[in-house]
């Protein structure tokens, strides 16, 4: 079974994390499209983007614009995606260790089904304030 997961780069500090977090699963077949944003990104380590060649990740580098936290980006690589399923992962979050077993049990047990929404715990460490961000279809849309 087939996961792609975007990742929009705009900081490295966690990126090598993410990274791990990302290919720490038996169930899937990762591809990671990692997307650096040039328009404050500028200086990208060379071991680092070497390190890359290690896993299956393309890697693209697109200026976004201002005031749109990459949404462009993200659709841009959407695009470029004709099979599996897709999850979009911030640079500064990694995966929680039971995801993958309840996205592949997820999938297994609603084969009919084509995407799922999963709460997050953000403890209120980003712009919500939120501890646990509930994954619900009120709360779907950009930004929110």
């Amino acid at each position: 079974m087939k996961l792609n997961v975007i990742t929009r780069c705009t900081r490295l500090d966690y990126i090598e994390e993410v990274k791990k977090s990302i290919f720490q699963n038996s169930k899937f077949e990762i591809k990671w499209w990692l997307v650096f944003d040039t328009r404050g990104l500028k200086d990208i380590d060379a071991d680092f983007l070497s390190s890359l060649n290690s896993v299956n990740c393309q890697t693209f580098f697109y200026k976004g614009d201002d005031g749109d936290f990459g949404h462009q980006l993200i659709n841009k690589i959407i695009d470029k995606i004709d099979d599996g399923f897709v999850y979009v992962l911030d640079d500064d979050n990694i995966i929680h260790d039971d995801f993958y077993d309840n996205l592949y049990e997820s999938i297994t047990k609603n084969p009919e089904k084509r995407g799922f929404i999963f709460s997050q715990i953000v403890g209120g460490r980003d712009f919500t304030g939120l501890d646990i961000r509930v994954g619900s279809p009120e709360n779907t849309r950009v930004q929110h």
